[in-house]
């Protein structure tokens, strides 16, 4: 609720507060905003859980506090914290004393923040906290090439995202792109971006795309997906053809399930089970997006930047399919082992530099 949202960032500024997302809530508030410090949970910014780790006072607006937002350690989350949520149903609320809340409020987030928008809780941030929230937020892990020199995830997404138009929509799929892409966004406002996170259904962002025209949105629709999930619903593109629906939709092809080889590489030893090329294979969607008469092309490490500056996010009245060859053994980082606290994701940093911060 636009009213919900406008109250809460109102809360935030009157107080200075530093602030957090979820991916339920990534698209609420700009990202440029002075005061917003990244997403938390297992995929999360490293940075926004150190924040979320060190706080003394944590606001929860509307959030349920999943495992993904609080890591599987739940005692662990926030500890220190004072913790006072604001959700509208109870069980959610009360469901894991773990969390060890101080306090707790029900209603409607529209209600609820209209009474705490003009609050002053006449606090003062200490000027080595906010120092070291800017210091967490400026130390984000470089992004690094794939070592046989091969196009990274993230070094894609950094430069679609500095270029996404301000009216643009993006829908993810699930798995590795979902992750790669929640890791890379960075949204002004006007921008938005869903996907059925909780669900995580595989398939989903090539129908999700086409409903999104269909209810009118207006602006570019973004449909990015992985090569494992779009061959669930690859039959979809008849659908937008049907109905020349102008979808740009972007394929991350890693040739593999990599969000799986992940798992089995942490938990393992790397014995690829049903994820890479022994027992795994996709088809060429260019020649795939051509049987359905859609324009596409093929983007690799040379053209990248290419096709970003002057063809991807050009508008066109017909859909268009981008087939992004990447890196087959592209981790995602970092990430939440299960297990640890909110503070200690892969790749690790020394045990040191942990403690200290």
């Amino acid at each position: 609720d636009p009213e919900s949202i406008k109250n809460i960032k109102d809360f935030i500024e009157t107080n200075d507060l530093p602030f957090v997302l979820t991916w339920g809530g990534f698209d609420l508030i700009d990202h440029n905003h002075k005061n917003f410090v990244g997403h938390i949970g297992v995929y999360g910014k490293r940075e926004a859980n150190f924040a979320i780790q060190n706080c003394d006072l944590l606001f929860v607006f509307g959030s349920r506090l999943d495992t993904r937002q609080t890591g599987g350690k739940i005692n662990t989350f926030a500890e220190h914290a004072t913790k006072i949520v604001f959700d509208i149903d109870e069980n959610e609320v009360l469901k894991r004393p773990e969390l060890k809340l101080n306090n707790y409020a029900l209603g409607d987030l529209k209600e609820i923040t209209r009474n705490i928008k003009d609050v002053d809780l006449q606090i003062t941030q200490s000027q080595k906290w906010e120092n070291k929230i800017d210091e967490w937020s400026k130390a984000e892990l470089p992004i690094k090439s794939s070592l046989k020199g091969e196009l990274t995830s993230y070094e894609f997404l950094k430069e679609f995202f500095d270029k996404l138009p301000k009216d643009s929509l993006v829908i993810p799929d699930q798995g590795g792109n979902l992750v790669w892409t929640m890791q890379s966004a960075k949204l002004n406002e006007g921008q938005n971006l869903f996907s059925n996170f909780g669900n995580s259904s595989m398939g989903y962002a090539l129908p999700a795309a086409i409903g999104a025209y269909l209810s009118g949105r207006e602006g570019p629709i973004y449909c990015i997906d992985g090569d494992g999930g779009f061959q669930m619903n690859i039959q979809e593109l008849q659908t937008i053809v049907h109905y020349n629906i102008p979808i740009k939709i972007i394929i991350l092809n890693n040739r593999s399930y990599g969000i799986i080889k992940q798992f089995q590489d942490t938990f393992f030893g790397g014995r690829y089970i049903a994820t890479d090329k022994e027992d795994y294979s996709s088809p060429y969607f260019t020649q795939v997006a051509s049987a359905y008469s859609i324009k596409s092309c093929i983007i690799s490490r040379g053209s990248y930047r290419n096709y970003i500056n002057s063809r991807i996010f050009k508008k066109s009245e017909s859909p268009e399919l981008y087939e992004v060859l990447i890196d087959k053994n592209q981790k995602l980082n970092p990430k939440l082992e299960f297990g640890n606290s909110l503070e200690n994701m892969s790749p690790y940093l020394p045990a040191e530099e942990v403690k200290s911060n």
